[in-house]
């Protein structure tokens, strides 16, 4: 062996020393190269850690990680959480805890940003006698039905956020009371109360003050209330006449001819006419004055039912399929998402859209939340079931549905990472109950039967 040659051979032992050394020392103490982010297409120069944001109702909840609790005042923001899966919990004393896993992803936020934590115990007041519920939207004004009579009473007087109150309640009875069934709908304005019973009983119109009445004619349908005049009903004929009903003198202005289908708006009316020489006719939206404007290119289909959001994004359910279009506001063309709808609507912040297929199942999609976990335009699944679901509305917070499911109140959240959580109220012991959540979320006025009686209970949703 030449001298070269064992240099060479020298020279090559120290180098495998010198590398080698203190990676076999890493590897004892635990240091291990993280292939999969390699793999990944990451580089070891990218962060290896982030963060995870928590809010909650009620506030000043405490955050577990995996068991260790890491702050005890929410809102809270927690940094440096290695990449991997979490099990986080949000607890106070006297609420049900709240648990989700969450997947942190290294130089992101994570955020928990709509939890809400139920009391343990649900129990709320009675009010013996109340048959059904309907409250106006600014919550003035409470449509009741009892066991002999229906009366429209300020709602202050009927319930507060710590109950019910024990002034009596004179308000104004409704004569001849609602018959039985619920009034398929109920629309409010500042002044006057619109039940639709369907059919050929047409629409009862109530003065909400002095408790005068006037029925519209069957033939006509209410699309809803003015925008902006809340005396005058938009209504719609059977052969497609769009007019302005002023109550109080029961004039009648023409607005359009040949309408198929009409959503209200503060702006005014949305319509689809019926195709001459196109297929399909594009959407107007008609203004109190009568000024037309095209605001939507026409639909693959005519149709069926519209339903416009603040914005004016556009949900239609078209054809004969009965499929849901949705076209965002500035959008150029629709977006199809899904057939055999049955009945649709816009969340509070007119971000997301719940819609059911069938009275089995409800789905949720995300229409505009830029930070929704959902993603956009891509219909979810919330929940299906073996029993109907019936009564499906948004919480206040757009974040969950409220439902009846096997005569129970059930909340379901609108976050797939925790398999869209489900929680039970209040079990209503009826198929046809009715229900309202306050508009702060701090209580909900349920029917319910007990002991053989109808029955209205107060529930808080918040431990004072």
């Amino acid at each position: 062996m030449t001298s070269s040659t064992r240099f060479s051979l020298r020279l090559c032992a120290w180098t495998l020393f010198l590398v080698g050394g203190p990676l076999l020392l890493a590897y004892a103490r635990g240091y291990r190269i993280p292939w999969s982010a390699l793999q990944e297409g990451e580089s070891l120069t990218r962060p290896v850690v982030g963060a995870l944001v928590v809010r909650s109702t009620p506030m000043a909840s405490t955050v577990r990680i995996d068991g260790v609790i890491v702050d005890t005042s929410t809102p809270t923001s927690i940094g440096s959480l290695p990449r991997g899966e979490y099990l986080v919990r949000v607890e106070k004393t006297g609420y049900r805890p709240y648990e989700a896993r969450l997947r942190i992803t290294p130089g992101r936020v994570t955020d928990l940003l709509h939890t809400l934590l139920l009391p343990e115990h649900l129990a709320g007041e009675t009010s013996v006698g109340v048959r059904d519920l309907w409250v106006s939207p600014d919550e003035r004004w409470a449509l009741i039905r009892e066991e002999t009579r229906s009366r429209i009473v300020p709602l202050d007087a009927l319930v507060t956020n710590a109950g019910f109150t024990r002034d009596a309640l004179a308000g104004i009875t409704i004569a001849p009371a609602l018959p039985p069934g619920n009034p398929l709908r109920v629309q409010w304005s500042a002044e006057y109360v619109a039940l639709s019973f369907g059919g050929r009983r047409g629409t009862v119109v109530i003065d909400i003050r002095s408790g005068r009445r006037l029925t519209v004619p069957a033939r006509y349908t209410v699309v809803s209330w003015d925008g902006e005049d809340q005396g005058v009903l938009v209504l719609l004929s059977r052969e497609g006449t769009l007019v302005s009903f002023r109550v109080a003198t029961r004039a009648e202005r023409v607005l359009a001819r040949g309408v198929v289908a009409a959503a209200g708006h503060p702006r005014g009316v949305l319509v689809q006419r019926e195709a001459r020489q196109a297929s399909v006719t594009p959407l107007e939206l008609i203004d109190r004055a009568g000024s037309v404007r095209v605001v939507a290119d026409p639909l693959p289909a005519p149709a069926v039912r519209l339903h416009v959001s603040g914005s004016l994004s556009i949900a239609a359910v078209a054809g004969t399929e009965a499929t849901l279009y949705v076209r965002r506001a500035g959008d150029a063309s629709w977006t199809r998402l899904a057939p055999d709808v049955t009945a649709e609507q816009w969340s509070p912040d007119s971000d997301k859209l719940l819609f059911q297929r069938s009275e089995f199942e409800l789905f949720a999609v995300n229409i505009t939340e830029k930070r929704s976990v959902l993603p956009p335009l891509v219909p979810e699944l919330l929940i299906r079931l073996t029993t109907p679901l019936r009564s499906v509305t948004w919480y206040p917070d757009s974040q969950r549905a409220v439902l009846f499911a096997y005569d129970t109140l059930t909340f379901v959240s609108v976050d797939p990472r925790d398999g869209h959580r489900r929680e039970e109220l209040v079990s209503v012991n009826r198929g046809d109950a009715t229900y309202r959540v306050r508009r702060d979320g701090r209580s909900l006025l349920v029917t319910a039967r007990e002991d053989g009686r109808d029955n209205l209970l107060f529930v808080p949703l918040r431990v004072p």
